[in-house]
């Protein structure tokens, strides 16, 4: 008889059966969930691998298709297949010719003519094998090339006219083929060999070299173009220049001067025609000279010259005299190079005025100016400022308005000081303001003009 449990006890029994009847559930379902997920698990491992197997797959599918490609490229390169095609031709060849050769010299009605035919055949192909041993040694190649013509066309021969005679022209036709173009095939391949031997270029850098040439030939025709109209315009319209152009380019070997020299050279001889002797004895007489002509023309002007490359007598003469004449100028408005250049920096500072109505300061009537931003005229003075910014009353103009002093009358030593500096320079035309004023001792610029134009005068 079992003991007495109280209704404590046995709830607690129950409590724990039922805990441990979900203990068992849930580990239950915890293997489930387990044996799930390593399902799922394995699904996906197999699945990556058989990813992995089908890129080994596809690699090696590539790997093998681009073998093939190679092998089929280096089949191309190599002649390959043109080679057993050739081989092939050579044999069907023999097999229709040499029958026909055969029977017709045994029906001579003597079997020691049986050999003739195949000494034929062999002697046009010892006319190839020579071929191939003569370009092994760098020999000549053309009497091998006569060997096999005649002796496969003395065949050939024979077979159109014996086949022409049995079977019709036609058979006779294919008859002669057959004993020709065997031997021909094989000089053919023989040449193609030579050829590739001695290039050892890929196809597709033969393709690459073939478009690149094509591509300078096409350049090279319009250049060629473009060259020939210039030439056409420059004859027409420096008939002299181009009559001198021609004499220079056939002075000079083929390809040692350029187009553009030339007619650079070609200008220069009719240009300055002093200078271009000389420079065409330094480009004879020194080595190399066709590149160095920028130095030597350089030389032979100062050598004609006495001057540097651009300048000569009349050049200097004409700025000379330029300067005479700008300093004539400025001697007749009273006014010295410095004080031009003041009045200007002053009139772009103040105004072109000076005076109370320009914008230095305010207008007689109206009050101040004002300016951009709205207000007074900048440094304004009102009607009660009778002093404008340079200092002077009223309206006055800006820069030399006060009356001139009396001239100062010119001093006959100064003035013989000018005579002799004029007979040291060759003529009264080169004399200038300063040098003048470097041969008095200083001076005004306006006293020296004066002195300059008074020994001019008596020189007239």
């Amino acid at each position: 008889m079992s003991a007495y449990r109280s209704w404590e006890e046995q709830e607690a029994a129950a409590q724990l059966t039922r805990a441990q009847a979900a203990k068992v559930a849930a580990e239950a379902e915890g293997s489930k969930a387990k044996a799930a997920t390593d399902q799922l698990a394995e699904k996906v491992r197999r699945a990556r691998l058989q990813e992995k197997l089908d890129a080994a797959e596809h690699e090696a599918a590539d790997a093998k298709e681009q073998r093939k490609q190679q092998r089929r490229q280096a089949t191309v390169d190599s002649g390959g297949r043109f080679k057993r095609l050739v081989t092939t031709i050579i044999v069907l060849g023999m097999l229709a010719s040499l029958p026909g050769q055969i029977r017709y010299f045994f029906g001579m009605g003597s079997w020691l003519l049986l050999p003739v035919p195949f000494f034929l055949e062999l002697l046009a192909w010892a006319g190839v094998e020579g071929t191939k041993w003569a370009h092994r040694k760098g020999l000549a190649r053309w009497p091998f090339w006569i060997l096999t013509g005649s002796l496969a066309g003395f065949a050939g021969f024979i077979n159109a006219t014996k086949g022409a005679a049995q079977f019709g022209v036609v058979a006779g036709y294919v008859l002669a083929a057959a004993s020709v173009v065997g031997p021909l095939l094989a000089e053919v391949q023989q040449y193609l060999e030579s050829k590739t031997a001695a290039d050892g270029r890929s196809f597709e850098e033969r393709a690459r070299d073939r478009a690149e040439a094509r591509r300078r030939a096409a350049e090279q025709r319009k250049q060629e173009k473009r060259d020939a109209r210039q030439d056409t315009e420059r004859q027409r319209l420096f008939p002299v220049t181009w009559e001198r152009y021609e004499r220079i380019q056939a002075l000079w070997p083929h390809g040692t001067i350029t187009r553009d020299r030339a007619w650079e050279d070609a200008s220069r001889s009719v240009l300055f025609p002093n200078v271009w002797p000389l420079y065409a004895q330094l480009l004879m007489a020194v080595p190399g000279a066709a590149k160095e002509g920028a130095a030597l023309w350089e030389q032979a002007w100062r050598r004609a010259e006495q001057m540097p490359v651009g300048l000569n007598a009349g050049t200097l003469a004409g700025e000379i005299s330029a300067l005479q004449r700008i300093e004539t100028v400025m001697a007749d408005a009273g006014r010295t190079p410095e004080q031009v250049a003041v009045d200007l920096l002053l009139a772009d500072v103040f105004g072109p005025d000076g005076d109370d109505n320009g914008p230095t300061g305010g207008t007689s009537g109206e009050g101040p100016k004002q300016g951009p931003g709205g207000g007074a005229a900048r440094a304004g003075t009102g009607p009660s400022n009778g002093v404008n910014l340079q200092g002077r009353k009223g309206k006055r103009p800006l820069g030399r308005s006060a009356p001139k002093t009396p001239e100062k009358p010119l001093d006959p030593v100064d003035v013989d000081k000018v005579r002799k500096l004029a007979e040291i320079l060759g003529h009264v035309d080169k004399l200038s303001a300063r040098n003048i004023r470097e041969a008095i001792g200083g001076g005004a610029q306006e006293y020296a003009v004066r002195l300059r134009n008074a020994v001019q005068n008596e020189a007239q």
